[in-house]
């Protein structure tokens, strides 16, 4: 018998979606799915960032955060097709959220 736990389940779940998002090619619905992934996870950022100004790193919002920057990385790739202001957007967004933490 093999018995999973919450942490378990819950790690199946990320490890599915982030292979769904690299399972995406550059075909344009594809291209369009990304931006709309992309815009809600910058969506998410923003909301989280104006809730809370510092995150530990055992905290939940902090492994949150973590995993929405890390489904942005794997994106990225597909982006390019997006129009350059879109892009300047989204890295504008990256790198305010390394400086302000």
């Amino acid at each position: 018998m093999i018995c999973f736990s919450d942490d378990a389940a819950d790690g199946q779940v990320r490890y599915q979606g982030l292979r769904f998002l690299l399972w995406l090619d550059n075909s344009d619905p594809h291209v369009e799915m990304a931006a709309a992934v992309c815009d809600a996870l910058l969506a998410l950022d923003r909301s989280m960032a104006s809730s809370k100004s510092r995150h530990f790193a055992s905290s939940h919002a902090h492994r949150c955060k973590h995993r929405l920057w890390t489904a942005l990385t794997i994106v990225q790739n597909l982006l390019v097709k997006i129009k350059p202001n879109r892009m300047e957007r989204i890295l504008q967004c990256a790198l305010t959220g390394l400086v302000e933490g």
